[in-house]
């Protein structure tokens, strides 16, 4: 399909879509809750033990319903990235709390409803976006765990963090503004719980710790320019009024869209690759250094790689296929071809940022070469093939000691990354796998290595992985980690 027709069919895509998510979003013909009241946070027979959260709570008894709402609230944010349910979304939900636990209708969730303008319409991004490093400081202040003593100190800390957030009480006479307050209160803790999701016990703890407080009272109490949110920053999507006039404005803008693609497909795409030549070219006549990346001619690209040979096949990615190849100056590369449309920004994003990079454990980006149609990278050639046929091939196999060798030069190439004096470097292609725990620690051996290995050395280096898997705040630097890799060799090699 040529690309002025891909263009067409994903404008037109575009604008059903749009259209059709508009009509929908306006239905009241829903008749199930969107939430997961089903599964519960707070796993008590009783409904009447919980905190009122300083008087919001109506109802006495409505307090672990309240957990429960809330808690399935934040996992629907987490979702759909919007922080409350609109009049009929939240109409249905209380029904169906109502005819499986109390008349919840007299405990005022419904004052938690979106289309009221202000707070009601933020998105879980609005808020993130606006609390910044004190978001920071929440989760780290906010760890509810331990004992009924460490507990209540924390929950104390909690609430200092927590006051950072929303503000601080000042003129509690300001009574118009006090409702909507309240809702903005909610829409921060909504946003905060709906990132982790997963962490039940301490969703429930900080439930506890803030609903139970004297001091929601006076935060509830502010008004909303008194909130740590700049209201001028947020994107609103809940403003119910003035259907058609919205309605109107998308099938003109529709109209417009096609007008212009027209246009511009009728005078062709010239410049599709218009951003890619923003990189500056080495001329003929400077002076590079030994770390510049060269252009590379499209001829000595496919001269070096016998034409895209597939003997010289090594690899593919999600942005394309890479082929081993010689330069005409006898240096052995590896070719990444990039022919996508949407991989460009990666082609233009790897030679802007890795052109000048150089470190001993790195990969180095050699040249590159531009086309109207395609695209290559050129780097230096790994002559010892992927790591991962190493650890997992069936005919090869990497010593203990091997290994942690690899893992420190591996943990050195990436701290060089992450302190680039030019800026932080982040190598996106590298991902966390999440360790179980609970089970004996010789299971997560490799079986190759038999019992050619440190138990001391593999339980530290076992421990540390998981470290990495922990919250942003727990993880160690690459500096750390490299320090404790190194130290896990040295206890190997005294062992062996």
């Amino acid at each position: 399909m040529k690309f002025r027709e891909q263009v067409l069919l994903m404008m037109f895509a575009i604008v059903f879509f749009t259209i059709q998510t508009f009509v929908l979003s306006q239905s009241d013909s829903d008749a199930g809750c969107v939430l997961d009241i089903h599964s519960t946070l707070s796993g008590n027979d009783s409904d009447c033990v919980a905190g009122n959260w300083g008087g919001f709570v109506e109802d006495t008894c409505c307090g672990e319903v309240f957990y429960d709402y809330l808690y399935a609230l934040a996992k629907w944010a987490n979702q759909t990235q919007r922080l409350f349910l609109n009049a009929t979304e939240q109409n249905n939900c209380l029904l169906l709390i109502k005819g499986s636990e109390k008349d919840v209708f007299v405990c005022g969730i419904e004052k938690l409803t979106s289309g009221a303008g202000g707070c009601s319409d933020y998105t879980v991004n609005d808020v993130l976006n606006n609390l910044g490093n004190t978001l920071t400081n929440f989760d780290e202040d906010c760890n509810l765990s331990g004992s009924a003593g460490s507990t209540d100190e924390a929950c104390s800390l909690c609430m200092k963090r927590w006051k950072e957030i929303v503000g601080s009480s000042s003129d509690n006479g300001r009574n118009s503004m006090k409702d909507e307050a309240k809702v903005c209160s909610f829409a921060v803790l909504v946003a905060i719980t709906s990132r982790r999701t997963g962490y039940k016990n301490w969703i429930q703890a900080l439930y506890q710790c803030l609903g139970y407080q004297d001091f929601v009272m006076a935060i509830f109490d502010l008004s909303f320019e008194e909130l740590h949110i700049d209201r001028n920053s947020i994107t609103f999507i809940g403003d119910y009024k003035g259907l058609s006039i919205l309605a109107g404005g998308i099938a003109g803008i529709t109209l417009i869209l096609l007008a212009l693609i027209w246009i511009l497909c009728k005078k062709g795409i010239k410049e599709r690759f218009s951003t890619a030549r923003e990189i500056t070219d080495v001329s003929d006549d400077s002076q590079p250094d030994e770390t510049s990346c060269l252009k590379i001619p499209r001829k000595e690209v496919y001269s070096a790689t016998d034409n895209l040979n597939a003997s010289n096949f090594i690899g593919q990615g999600v942005a394309g296929k890479v082929y081993k190849g010689v330069l005409s100056n006898g240096q052995h590369v590896a070719v990444k071809h990039i022919i996508k449309d949407g991989y460009i920004d990666t082609f233009i994003r790897e030679v802007r940022s890795l052109s000048n990079v150089r470190h001993q454990n790195l990969v180095a980006l050699l040249g590159y070469c531009e086309d109207k149609e395609e695209c290559f990278l050129v780097y230096e050639l790994c002559h010892n093939g992927n790591l991962s046929e190493w650890l997992f091939g069936k005919d090869k196999f990497l010593p203990w000691i091997h290994r942690l060798q690899i893992a420190i030069d591996s943990a050195k190439g990436v701290c060089f990354l992450h302190s680039y004096p030019e800026g932080c470097i982040v190598h996106r292609d590298i991902k966390a796998r999440l360790l179980a725990d609970g089970r004996n620690i010789e299971e997560f051996a490799d079986p190759k290595l038999s019992s050619e290995y440190s138990m001391e050395a593999f339980d530290l280096v076992f421990k540390l992985a998981l470290s990495c898997t922990g919250l942003k705040q727990q993880r160690p630097s690459m500096e750390q980690v490299v320090q404790k890799l190194e130290k896990a060799l040295n206890i190997s090699t005294q062992f062996n």
